[in-house]
């Protein structure tokens, strides 16, 4: 997503490894109505990735056909400001 080369990730089995091993995505599609995303559990088949959504999700009806973007994280979490050593800290989320 980010194109500095620290971020880039060419080993596909290695990028695959990592989509099964956290098995959670955001999937995002452009719509009429604009982009919409769903929280979903993922499954790495091969090359694909598999998903279910229930049909009274509001994207089901838009991704017959669609180009879709998965976006999965790894390991995160919130950072109080109770964590650092001077007291005029904000929270943050570290991911």
């Amino acid at each position: 997503m980010h194109p500095a080369p620290l971020y880039r990730w060419d080993d596909r089995a290695a990028a695959l490894a990592f989509v099964a091993e956290m098995s959670f995505a955001h999937v995002f599609v452009q719509t009429p109505d604009g982009p919409r995303v769903a929280h979903v559990p993922v499954l790495v088949d091969g090359d694909a990735l598999r998903f279910h959504l229930a049909n009274t999700n509001g994207l089901t009806r838009f991704l017959d056909g669609a180009v879709a973007l998965a976006s999965v994280v790894g390991p995160q979490a919130y950072v109080s400001p109770s964590w650092y050593a001077r007291t005029d800290r904000v929270p943050t989320w570290a991911y």
